[in-house]
């Protein structure tokens, strides 16, 4: 159901894809920092300590799946699910299932940086290059 929601949302996307393939795919903070917490334990290790983080597709699908059919109870005793992502780690891990389908990426990346910091260094950027255009 939600599958189909999402197609129907995304058809414009699709299309566009289809124009001009993403062989990338980097998804910011949240959820994608949950996943990857979740890919190092799975593989043995307690952690990634790196502003950036390149998957291992087959290991996040294999993480997406496993939220896909997890129970509530399962996911709160996941020591790699923060208590914040609980409940919302389901949609999130469908979405990018889908966008995965979707894309066929070559490569995934986590960025830790969050859309807003990268807003706000656009924004920043936008104002030296004004100020240097006065000057």
């Amino acid at each position: 159901l939600l599958n189909d929601f999402l197609k129907t949302e995304l058809k414009e996307l699709i299309e566009i894809l289809k124009i001009y393939p993403c062989k990338i795919l980097i998804g910011s903070a949240g959820s994608f920092e949950t996943f990857a917490a979740m890919c190092e334990n799975n593989i043995g290790k307690n952690s990634f300590s790196t502003p950036s983080y390149l998957f291992d597709i087959k290991e996040l699908n294999k993480v997406l799946h496993y939220l896909e059919k997890s129970t509530l109870a399962e996911r709160r005793i996941n020591a790699s699910i923060i208590p914040l992502r609980v409940e919302m780690i389901v949609p999130a891990a469908i979405i990018t299932k889908l966008i995965l389908q979707m894309l066929v990426p070559q490569e995934v990346y986590l960025s830790t940086f969050a859309l807003k910091e990268g807003v706000l260094v656009n924004f920043i950027n936008q104002i030296k290059n004004n100020q240097a255009k006065k000057n």
